[in-house]
């Protein structure tokens, strides 16, 4: 009767140390905390010209005459970290004298006259073609992605007054506005004319 109850003591501790051994693993736990962070997309809308063959800051001119030509050099710079497509809007017009934020009576100009049944643009914008390409939407769109850092080339780089510009337009004051926007490149699309994200406008 001993022997027996040694003997089943016995295989009770072996019972035991085989439930002990099915929880008593070895293990270590480690935390990894990773950031993750966003690219950015920044441009500059530079302005330009050549005054006495050196390249400087744009600044309004005065004192134009018909048929004479304004340096004007438009490029974007990519300010940001990440490459981007990029747009430019141009939007062109010829005001009365007066200042149109104080003067209501202030009105526009046509842009274009009639000549022996021909229309004749009064400015002209000597646009880049090669390098960008203007959309059915009347934005012009850089022909490839501009990296990081890079500027794009010209958009254009005169603006011409025709001869024909009549007494009409003395002293009255044109106006070339620039705005130029960015959308990402990576995921998405194979070129700026087939991007999305474009700003709201």
């Amino acid at each position: 009767m001993k022997k027996k109850l040694l003997a089943l003591a016995a295989i009770m501790i072996c019972v035991s140390i085989v439930s002990l051994g099915t929880v008593a693993y070895f293990n270590a736990e480690q935390q990894a905390h990773n950031i993750i962070t966003t690219g950015s997309i920044d441009i500059d809308l530079v302005e330009e010209m050549i005054v006495d063959g050196t390249k400087v800051p744009f600044e309004d001119q005065e004192g134009v005459m018909p048929g004479e030509s304004v340096s004007k050099i438009v490029t974007v710079k990519n300010t940001g970290e990440a490459d981007a497509y990029i747009r430019v809007w141009v939007n062109t017009a010829i005001s009365e004298p007066g200042d149109p934020i104080t003067n209501p009576l202030i009105k526009n100009l046509p842009l274009t006259i009639e000549v022996e049944g021909e229309t004749v643009e009064l400015i002209d914008i000597d646009y880049n073609t090669e390098d960008w390409e203007q959309g059915e939407d009347g934005y012009w769109y850089y022909g490839k992605a501009l990296k990081a850092g890079e500027t794009t080339e010209p958009l254009f780089e005169n603006v011409t007054f025709h001869k024909l510009m009549g007494n009409a337009y003395q002293n009255s004051r044109t106006i070339v506005d620039v705005s130029a926007e960015a959308t990402q490149m990576a995921n998405n699309g194979e070129s700026a004319m087939e991007a999305a994200g474009w700003p709201e406008t």
